[in-house]
């Protein structure tokens, strides 16, 4: 007789898990905290450093983005911190909205604006 052996759930698949978690229990999961704290400097490359808060009442995320010495918020910041808001989206649920301060500017993205 064969034995069934399930195959391992792929990242993708794992955080569509934690994100079905987050919205049923409200916190975040290591694997979540590890893209949260990532993403933010990927979107912003001129970024030196990012912090995040949450609130899972409120549903919200609050980012402070620290650019490096020099740099300046360019143009395209707003389209890319869109794209940043559509992955915490994507990663957390479409009700979560997405706050973002660099330096005097704030940044606001998600359904409750």
């Amino acid at each position: 007789m064969k034995e069934h052996i399930e195959e391992p759930l792929s990242p993708e698949a794992q955080l569509t898990y934690l994100r079905m978690q987050t919205e049923v229990h409200g916190g975040l999961h290591e694997g979540q905290v590890l893209q949260l704290k990532h993403w933010p400097l990927i979107a912003m490359e001129s970024a030196k450093t990012a912090s995040f808060s949450f609130d899972s009442d409120k549903k919200v995320i609050n980012y402070t983005l620290v650019l490096a010495k020099g740099a300046k918020v360019r143009k395209d910041t707003r389209d890319r911190l869109k794209f940043l808001a559509k992955n915490v989206q994507w990663l957390l649920g479409p009700t979560w909205c997405v706050n973002v301060r660099i330096r005097d500017q704030k940044f606001r993205f998600g359904p409750h604006q």
